[in-house]
């Protein structure tokens, strides 16, 4: 019976190392870290923006950044689009297809920094 469970950890182990190798590689885990970080920017923007002690040069810089983030930048002209295609095979050479654009949008990530 422990033998059983032993291989069964193994995989588990081997399945979880290949799972961490391909996020490494693929550098989606170094996107989600960054993702992580970058939830705390708009607090520390704002911190700099609202400090009068901070050069005005800063503030702005600041400011510029803190529009950036919320996506209103008017330097922005399009955003990116992406299709969305869906394909029902009703059998007998009948197809319905449904296709739309829809705009690209980030991950959105909870209070704690994780992807919700």
């Amino acid at each position: 019976m422990t033998m059983g469970r032993t291989c069964g950890a193994g995989a588990a182990s081997r399945s979880v190392r290949a799972e961490r190798d391909r996020r490494i590689t693929s550098g989606e885990g170094a996107r989600e870290a960054a993702q992580r970080h970058l939830a705390k920017a708009p607090d520390v923007l704002g911190g700099i923006l609202t400090d009068e002690q901070v050069s005005p040069r800063h503030r702005i810089e600041a400011a510029k950044e803190l529009r950036q983030v919320a996506g209103n930048d008017p330097d922005m002209t399009s955003m990116p689009t992406e299709r969305f295609i869906i394909h029902i095979d009703l059998g007998a050479d009948e197809k319905l297809v449904y296709e739309a654009k829809i705009a690209s949008r980030r991950p959105l990530l909870a209070d704690d920094g994780e992807q919700s």
